[in-house]
């Protein structure tokens, strides 16, 4: 929803959850930071290229005729997905033929990923 659709009670609890992130960055500092998720998503198509002596297979050897790459038979698009915080990227997920929804995302995290304070620990 974009903040002009919210009803006002809503927009309130938006502010207030702005206001209590903002507090606890004061608190907190770059490791109230560290800590924020932010997700990028994009959709992808694989492509290999003909390498070029199979190129030269396919045409005479004493035309110079310059051949264009081709792509390999469609696979169908892939998407891709980013998670990263402050610091580094979380995790690379390509998701192929399946929806993307929270339980996708919380499996992906929860399987891939050390809990925050073991990252936190290790850094």
């Amino acid at each position: 929803m974009r903040a002009k659709e919210l009803d006002p009670g809503s927009k309130d609890r938006k502010m207030g959850i702005i206001l209590d992130n903002l507090m606890q960055y004061v608190r907190k500092g770059n490791e109230f930071i560290f800590r924020i998720l932010t997700d990028d998503k994009t959709r992808v198509h694989p492509f290999t290229p003909e390498t070029n002596a199979t190129s030269m297979t396919e045409k005479h050897l004493s035309k110079s005729v310059r051949k264009r790459f081709k792509e390999s038979p469609s696979v169908g698009k892939v998407v891709t997905t980013v998670f990263r915080n402050a610091k580094c990227v979380i995790l690379f997920d390509f998701l192929h033929q399946k929806t993307i929804n929270v339980a996708h995302y919380y499996d992906s995290l929860t399987n891939s990923c050390p809990p925050f304070d073991e990252r936190d620990q290790a850094t």
